[in-house]
């Protein structure tokens, strides 16, 4: 009850923008709504400012929201060439399209869409066989998300290796390998 009884042209702004609400009329108790907007699919990343005024409220009653950064992540951060690796991501934009992941700048899964949440996954990759044994990174992005929106994860290659026991014997000792 934050407006006058049966306030007329109540509009909403983000970031002292317009959006589609405008011209709402509160009830007699100064209430009004639910009424909704979609976040601009340009907005940046971290906080907004919504707020909303009168013809009778004319300071402006004012809320925040926050953008949420894109974010992947991976089931395993380091392993041999040939590892199948699990990638996941979340807070991409609501159903967006032709989302990529990439193995430093190769495209490792090709377009794909994410749910009405933001959220995609799991999808799988391999690494690549001719992967030097180094630090790569591992990134996403979409039709809206950029590469750079979304913190890159690392994923080690590492040296091949054979455990063994025993370690040492004589002549004609059973290895198992």
């Amino acid at each position: 009850a934050d407006f006058a009884p049966n306030e007329a042209g109540i509009a909403v702004t983000w970031d002292g923008e317009a959006t589609t609400i405008v011209d709402v009329t509160a009830s007699a108790t100064g209430t009004w709504g639910p009424q909704t907007f979609v976040v601009p699919t340009t907005a940046a990343l971290g906080y907004h400012t919504i707020a909303a005024s009168g013809a009778t409220t004319t300071t402006p009653i004012i809320n925040v929201f926050t953008v949420l950064t894109p974010a992947i992540a991976i089931d395993l951060n380091t392993g041999q060439r040939g590892t199948r690796v699990t990638v996941s991501g979340t807070n991409f934009a609501v159903s967006e399209t032709l989302i990529v992941v990439k193995w430093d700048t190769t495209t490792v899964v090709t377009a794909f869409t994410a749910a009405a949440d933001g959220s995609w996954g799991p999808k799988t990759f391999v690494v690549p066989t001719t992967a030097s044994l180094d630090a790569h990174t591992v990134d996403a992005s979409g039709a809206i998300t950029t590469a750079a929106d979304v913190a890159d994860v690392t994923f080690t290659v590492s040296t091949p290796a054979i455990a063994i026991t025993p370690t040492s014997g004589p002549r004609g000792t059973t290895i198992s390998v």
